[in-house]
């Protein structure tokens, strides 16, 4: 069975969605374009390398540097 949220809950996934979609904007253009290749379009590394013509392993290091600046920020807006 779903439930509906609550509109407190509604509101907090608005806010989180908005926080994120900051925290994106904010990374460098090389991180924001393959994590958003990554995560929202749901390419594969191989596909990214592909399409950006650079090596995979720049591709799985830029991934790897994105989340953890993502990280970062996210905590220092939360906490």
């Amino acid at each position: 069975m779903e439930t509906v949220p609550s509109p407190e809950q509604h509101s907090e996934r608005q806010e989180l969605t908005r926080m994120i979609d900051r925290a994106v904007a904010a990374l460098p253009p090389d991180f924001r374009e393959v994590i958003l290749l990554r995560e929202v379009e749901e390419l594969s590394y191989k596909e990214i390398a592909a399409m950006l013509d650079l090596p995979i392993g720049t591709v799985m290091s830029r991934i790897a540097r994105a989340r953890k600046l993502l990280q970062t920020q996210l905590k220092e807006a939360v906490g």
